[in-house]
């Protein structure tokens, strides 16, 4: 994302497959097994695994369970590898290996990125130095397929979606679900949740389509419904970037300290390598004040990108500037609205209370719970 995309070279499912058909003689027999891959699915199918793996991460009761990452881990590899067996590897990640799609689209963002594709090689010739965003902005008027424009409505809504379920929002709402149904189970609280995960990817979906298809209208040009999301979905990146930093920044300045003495046993085996096994994690490293601000800064700077990228890509669909101004009008309304309703969930009262270790801890009032409630 700041420097440009180093999955191709992190993929360890790519590496070790590659390894395997590195042989002459094991790569002109796997050329020879390689089926044609279904055109009309396109992305689909990583939308399909992407919103698993957020069900998992957000859902699952199970999912911090040793046993239970080591049979997901063993399971996807295992999917993998057979569709890349299958298709070939190249034509599987760019369709379904949704890491391999975030990625990508990610990059886009990055001031790197590779030049010029050598025919002899398949290879890019060095780097180009870009301006940041400017990878997002499609030369000569080409478009990302549909199922890649539902996937980022479904990177923004599931981020988003972690966020709302912290929130007094959803608070409200499982109170009224639990007044509706006091004996809901652990199950039936799965079941809401889930539906919860799925309206939110579709009401940001359909609220997308919806205003595509009001900008084919409003200009009356030739430009379809179709056209208009595929040209304007990668506009909507820097808003997941922006809300994705505000969101993750609290988690990965105190989770990320953990590493610390994990350096000295990483296997649990109580060793000391490095003696920082005992490390213990300062969970007021930056003041909750300053990084509520840093989240504002980093949404509303990813709101103001996200909608000179969208001026941009009318003027380039449209040629009628005046009817491209029309356009666009309601996708900055749209993206307004994102914007505020992550700047809402980001907009819970702080609340002082008195840590552990009697140090004071601002937290917004949804994780904020009295100790009689635990």
């Amino acid at each position: 994302m700041l420097v440009g995309n180093l999955w191709p070279i992190l993929n360890p499912w790519h590496t070790l497959f590659d390894r395997m058909c590195n042989r002459k003689d094991q790569r002109r027999e796997f050329s020879r097994k390689i089926q044609p891959y279904p055109q009309r699915l396109n992305a689909w199918p990583a939308v399909v695994l992407f919103l698993g793996f957020a069900w998992i991460e957000l859902i699952f009761p199970f999912r911090a369970r040793p046993s239970t990452i080591s049979v997901l881990i063993l399971s996807y590899s295992v999917l993998t590898w057979a569709g890349m067996y299958r298709y070939g590897a190249e034509v599987w990640l760019k369709n379904v290996d949704p890491f391999n799609i975030i990625f990508a689209l990610y990059a886009r963002f990055a001031p790197l990125a590779p030049g010029a594709t050598d025919s002899a090689n398949g290879l890019g010739r060095g780097l180009i130095l870009r301006p940041y965003a400017a990878g997002l902005l499609q030369p000569g008027g080409e478009t990302v397929s549909l199922s890649v424009a539902a996937f980022i409505l479904a990177m923004l809504a599931m981020v988003l979606f972690d966020g709302l379920l912290g929130s007094a929002h959803w608070l409200s709402l499982e109170n009224i679900v639990h007044e509706l149904n006091p004996k809901l189970g652990d199950a039936g609280w799965i079941l809401v949740h889930s539906a919860g995960l799925l309206v939110t990817w579709g009401i940001f979906l359909v609220m997308f389509l919806g205003t595509c298809k009001f900008m084919s209208h409003l200009t009356k040009t030739e430009q379809s419904t179709r056209s208009f999301a595929c040209t304007f979905a990668l506009t909507l990146i820097p808003i997941v970037i922006g809300y994705q930093f505000a969101h993750t920044l609290p988690f990965l300045l105190v989770q990320g300290q953990y590493i610390v003495p994990l350096l000295s046993d990483p296997f649990g085996y109580g060793w000391n390598l490095f003696g920082t096994k005992n490390y213990q994690v300062d969970i007021a490293i930056i003041n909750t004040r300053t990084a509520w601000y840093l989240a504002v800064v980093a949404i509303v700077a990813g709101h103001v990108v996200s909608v000179y990228l969208a001026h941009v890509a009318a003027v380039r669909l449209i040629d009628n500037r005046t009817a491209a101004l029309k356009a666009l009008i309601p996708m900055t309304a749209l993206m307004v609205t994102y914007t505020v309703v992550s700047l809402s969930i980001l907009a819970e009262p702080l609340v002082k209370y008195t840590g552990p270790n009697n140090e004071i801890i601002w937290l917004p009032a949804p994780l904020w719970r009295p100790p009689s409630l635990g």
